[in-house]
C-alpha cells in the first residue's frame, strides 16, 4: 500500500516536471529561438524527445500505481 501511494506521488511529480520540460523545448522549438546556449537545433530535439518520453513514462507508471491501489481496496 505504501509503495502504491509512494509511487503515485513520484510519477506525479515526474509528470510534472517532465512535462513543463517538454512544453519549454515546444516553445523553444517553435519560436526558433534558442535561449538556453544549446549547441544546435539537434540537440534541442534529443532534449524535447527525452522530455516526451519521461511524460510519457510518468503516466504508466501513475497508472500502475493507480491501479495497484484501486485492487488494493477491493
Amino acid at each position: 500500500m505504501i509503495t502504491h501511494i509512494g509511487l503515485a506521488v513520484v510519477s506525479a511529480f515526474l509528470v510534472h516536471c517532465a512535462g513543463a520540460w517538454t512544453y519549454v523545448f515546444l516553445v523553444i522549438l517553435q519560436r526558433g529561438e534558442i535561449t538556453f546556449y544549446e549547441p544546435n537545433r539537434l540537440w534541442l530535439l534529443a532534449e524535447f524527445g527525452m522530455a516526451v518520453v519521461w511524460t510519457l513514462v510518468g503516466i504508466i507508471f501513475l497508472g500502475v500505481a493507480i491501479w495497484g491501489l484501486k485492487r488494493r481496496a477491493k
